[in-house]
């Protein structure tokens, strides 16, 4: 009986660390902290603070050095981990990966990790590029691309789990950026809690300092390792279709003007472009967040109010956040036809395709009182496998 008992713990030890080990394996679109080593971690939390001087001009965005906690400030220490190479949000995020790090300040309004100019005396001192944020994942050839080196000798394709010591290569110039680094302290450090400043370095791990190493703490898991499922009919990559326009416009996100708010969608031509390739990523209690291919896993479909107007308050690509103006519900009409709602602009408010000006650009989708109209009913044409962009 005895060996019974101590069989049954031992299966039950092996299966629930078997469980641990994989809810703490980091995937895209999770949270992290990511804690620097030096001086045996004391190195402090990447973090955001302050705009970077001329960032208008430049297109860098906050200044970045560490922080002595990983929450100084709303969301200055949060990261949320995007693929740089299309991968989906819930996927496994594996050493040799290559990301972008989008940080969480002001519901992820902080910009993009990004690698900048050359340090002053980088010949000298080791370090290499300043850091900062960017407005863009990629604001110059790979400047804020990441790529995931392992600090302790795990092979590429590993996956990345809870506490893991990684270094990270940034992409620029085909990967001449150098390594994410800390060395000296902040101008008043003991009293903003701004502590190390970050750049990067030549060296994995400039003078074996612990420098160049980072440990990844999960903060937060993706809302599509929230074991929500995503019914049949709106798995995969569609297209949207409004019963108005007629089959042969479609719903596009692409770019107007280079801004994510200047970005409103609208109904153009049917067309083998990826900006008119939609999918559905669950946000919990019926609702979800729409991403367009062309913008990325950043960005989110957004109805919130402009202007505190109805058709001022288009549909637009932003930088996604914990808005509610990003949360959407279905409603089938019982024909195959489904209404658009959003959260922040509540129940009696429909997304609406409908003609403005007699042209299809100009014709931007928007917020509108729910009305029995066919400019308010949406076809999800799905996409088939093989014909993603």
């Amino acid at each position: 009986m005895k060996h019974l008992i101590f069989a049954f713990l031992a299966i039950f030890t092996l299966f629930f660390g078997i469980q641990n080990s994989y809810s703490q394996t980091l995937s895209y679109g999770d949270e992290i902290h990511l804690q620097n080593s030096w001086n045996n971690y004391s190195g402090g939390f990447l973090d955001t603070r302050g705009y970077d001087r001329d960032y208008e001009k430049t297109g860098n965005h906050l200044c970045v050095s560490t922080a002595t906690t990983n929450a100084r400030a709303t969301g200055t220490g949060t990261w949320k981990v995007l693929s740089a190479k299309g991968k989906d949000i819930g996927d496994p995020v594996l050493i040799g990966d290559e990301i972008h790090l989008q940080n969480g300040w002001d519901n992820y309004t902080g910009g993009f990790l990004d690698a900048r100019g050359y340090q002053k005396d980088f010949a000298k001192t080791g370090n290499h590029l300043s850091v900062s944020t960017a407005t863009v994942k990629n604001r110059d050839i790979g400047s804020g691309t990441w790529k995931i080196i392992s600090a302790t000798g795990k092979d590429n394709g590993t996956p990345v789990t809870q506490n893991f010591e990684v270094h990270l290569q940034n992409g620029w110039n085909n990967y001449s950026g150098g390594f994410l680094d800390t060395r000296g302290y902040q101008r008043d450090y003991a009293k903003t809690e701004n502590h190390l400043c970050v750049s990067t370095a030549n060296e994995k791990n400039r003078q074996n300092s612990g420098s160049g190493v980072w440990k990844v703490q999960i903060a937060g898991k993706s809302s599509s390792n929230s074991g929500e499922s995503l019914p049949d009919e709106f798995a995969g990559w569609f297209r949207l279709k409004n019963v108005f326009r007629g089959d042969g416009e479609c719903l596009e996100g692409n770019q107007i003007n280079g801004t994510a708010k200047g970005g409103s969608t609208f109904m153009d031509k049917c067309q083998n472009v990826s900006g008119q390739l939609w999918k559905l990523e669950p946000a919990g209690d019926g609702f979800y967040r729409l991403k367009n291919q062309f913008r990325g896993d950043g960005e989110c479909l957004e109805g919130n109010k402009v202007n505190s107007t109805y058709k001022g308050g288009g549909a637009f690509m932003n930088n996604c956040s914990n808005e509610i103006g990003q949360l959407w519900k279905l409603e089938p009409d019982g024909e195959g036809n489904y209404r658009l709602k959003n959260k922040f602009r509540g129940d009696g408010e429909c997304l609406e395709g409908n003609q403005i000006n007699g042209t299809a650009k100009a014709g931007s989708a928007f917020m509108d009182k729910c009305q029995n109209v066919t400019g308010q009913f949406w076809k999800i044409e799905k996409v088939q496998s093989g014909d993603e962009r």
